[in-house]
């Protein structure tokens, strides 16, 4: 089995026996990343973990100084600290990705404004240093750092930025598995100024109107193209509320932004049709209906240091035919490990609980009954079609049933044969099921 040591840490490790004092043991703890194939849907596989010489490792993912590759991606970091990725697939490449770009925010917890004689500052024209920090045949790292000269606050009167600049260092971990489809990124900001929103950007080149978006229990299509606010109250600022991912797509290709956390974007209406992701958005504790001021709460300039993850993933057409979803929940959703021993039980090496055969539905939730001791499951089609899909549960099943939301009302039976259930699920429906077992 291709397995990869990540890394090692020497460790005093405490232990007890039940009759005695505690005591600690000199160990190494070792991070390895090992390669594990068809591990069963909402399920488990057992491996042992034997010493043994080490063999021959396969060629690195890291390819270079600043570059890597895996059988989906290949990336470049350039002297900024942008990168290209280049999608093997049809040869597309995406130039000039994660660029950080940081502005003022003069606005409140309600509503964001810039200030009228603003300052943009981008990492566009930083010098970055470029490392490789992780190399194998199953992962493989290059560390990105750069510094970026940012307004060290807003001037009292929220007109402008100060003049005075204050050093902000930003470090980037990109990162490529063995197989996956993604790139993996991971920033830390050490944040000492204030009354700014911080974002990073990512050309994507693709002739599109339209962005697809999840949210909750759904996907959405957005127009790119800014509406007409004129006399508004409140300025249109095109930044949009996200779940998971944001997709922009020409029907042929597409790219997709996918994040852990990170709710705001915005599809920049330019020629190269940038998606944005706010990192960071800082700005005094302040009402600016009520003119009302609390000096005292400081929390909301986000001093300190934040870690963001986020991953960029290019397909082959629409977000469905891409199965970003899918690749989402990949991401945000990784498997876990558990160390075992001998034991009682009677489950074999191999175990699926549940799986549900089509990637375009999504298992929103899977939890206990909440008048019962029935098992509640949640199947959402974010599409605008029909979907039938098969759900396989690997416990016993007596009986299955739709209900409606809040689990008070039966909707009537559903067919239920050898752990197998047909499921309908029409367009942009939530679809509860409650099992007895």
């Amino acid at each position: 089995m291709v397995h990869q040591a990540l890394g090692r840490q020497e460790l005093l490790v405490p232990f007890q026996h039940p009759n005695e004092l505690p005591c600690r043991m000199r160990s190494d703890r070792w991070r390895v990343a090992v390669e594990v194939d068809q591990v069963p849907a909402f399920g488990t596989k057992c491996f042992v973990a034997r010493a043994a010489e080490p063999a021959p490792a396969p060629p690195g993912i890291v390819t270079g100084d600043r570059s890597m590759e895996n059988e989906h991606l290949a990336l470049a970091v350039n002297d900024n600290g942008t990168f290209d990725l280049t999608w093997k697939q049809d040869g597309t490449v995406y130039r000039g990705l994660n660029l950080f770009h940081d502005q003022g925010e003069v606005g409140d917890p309600w509503v964001g404004a810039f200030p009228e004689q603003d300052r943009i500052v981008t990492s566009e024209t930083c010098t970055a240093q470029v490392e490789p920090v992780e190399n194998g045949p199953l992962s493989g790292a290059l560390v990105i750092r750069l510094t970026m000269d940012l307004p060290v606050a807003a001037a009292p009167d929220r007109s402008a930025r100060l003049s005075e600049t204050t050093p902000v260092a930003i470090t980037s971990v990109v990162r490529l598995r063995k197989g996956e489809r993604f790139v993996r990124i991971e920033t830390t900001i050490e944040n000492v100024v204030q009354d700014h929103i911080l974002r990073v950007f990512f050309p994507t080149d693709i002739p599109a109107d339209t962005v697809q978006v999840e949210m909750p229990f759904d996907v959405v299509t957005r127009a790119i193209e800014h509406p007409d606010t004129t006399g508004w109250r409140e300025p249109y600022r095109p930044v949009q509320p996200q779940r998971s991912f944001v997709d922009i797509t020409d029907g042929a290709c597409g790219f997709a932004l996918i994040n852990a956390g990170n709710g705001q974007y915005e599809a920049v209406d330019s020629p190269r049709r940038e998606l944005a992701l706010t990192l960071l958005r800082c700005f005094r504790q302040w009402n600016s209906i009520r003119v009302a001021e609390y000096p005292d709460q400081t929390g909301s300039q986000c001093q300190g240091t934040h870690t963001f993850a986020y991953a960029l993933c290019p397909h082959v057409g629409d977000w469905m035919a891409g199965e970003v979803l899918r690749q989402s929940r990949l991401f945000n959703l990784p498997m876990k490990t558990a160390a075992g021993g001998p034991g009682a039980g009677d489950l074999p090496p191999v175990k699926s609980f549940v799986e549900l055969d089509d990637p375009r539905l999504d298992l929103a939730a899977i939890k206990k009954g909440e008048w019962d001791d029935s098992l509640v499951l949640r199947v959402v089609n974010p599409t605008d079609g029909d979907v039938s899909a098969t759900l396989t549960l690997g416990v016993p099943v007596a009986s299955a049933e739709r209900i409606n939301l809040k689990e008070t009302e039966s909707l009537g039976p559903l067919p239920c044969e050898g752990g197998r259930i047909s499921l309908d699920v029409p367009g942009k429906k939530i679809l509860t099921l409650r099992l007895s077992t």
